[in-house]
């Protein structure tokens, strides 16, 4: 409230240490060393570590020899799913567990999704969706995986020789 406010570092510090002498005994807060003050995130702030994020995840997949794609619409609707003012940078990372990860390790235990791929995510109509481009011997993809991501995070692969729904971006 008061940084909505605009009240400085100092002041709201002061402001929260009378409102915790209130509710806890002096011995406690004697053993409290000191008290930091943050800034709750604003969405640049959150779509910055939704990129920061989503280039991990992209590294990881790359360490397991996967090319991944991101496009901006599915980094900003992670970043909109992950944003909470009071919660900081936490629902994002649930956010990009459920919606990315999770569905993601599931493709690759499955088999849909495996060493040499091609994966693009994107994002159509509030879910996230991916097409897999599966690698082969002759260098060239047979047929393209395409998947949905429900509410629950579970993958509904469908089989589209020519997905026109998702362009790789970079």
């Amino acid at each position: 409230e008061l940084t909505q406010q605009g009240a400085d570092a100092e002041e709201i510090k002061t402001n929260v240490m009378e409102n915790v002498k209130k509710f806890f005994r002096p011995e406690f807060i004697n053993r409290l060393d000191e008290s930091v003050v943050f800034k709750p995130l604003d969405r640049p702030a959150i779509a910055q570590i939704a990129q920061l994020q989503l280039k991990r995840v992209v590294k990881r997949l790359e360490d397991r020899k996967i090319t991944a794609t991101i496009t901006e619409t599915a980094l900003a609707h992670l970043a909109e799913a992950g944003f909470d003012p009071l919660m900081g940078a936490r629902p994002l990372k649930r956010a990009i567990q459920q919606e990315l990860e999770n569905p993601l390790a599931k493709e690759m235990v499955s088999g849909r999704l495996n060493s040499g791929d091609q994966l693009t995510v994107d994002c159509t109509g509030g879910k996230l969706t991916w097409v897999v481009r599966a690698s082969t011997n002759d260098e060239t993809a047979e047929e393209d995986i395409v998947s949905n991501v429900s509410a629950e995070g579970n993958a509904e692969p469908s089989i589209d020789a020519a997905p026109a729904e998702l362009n790789p971006t970079d």
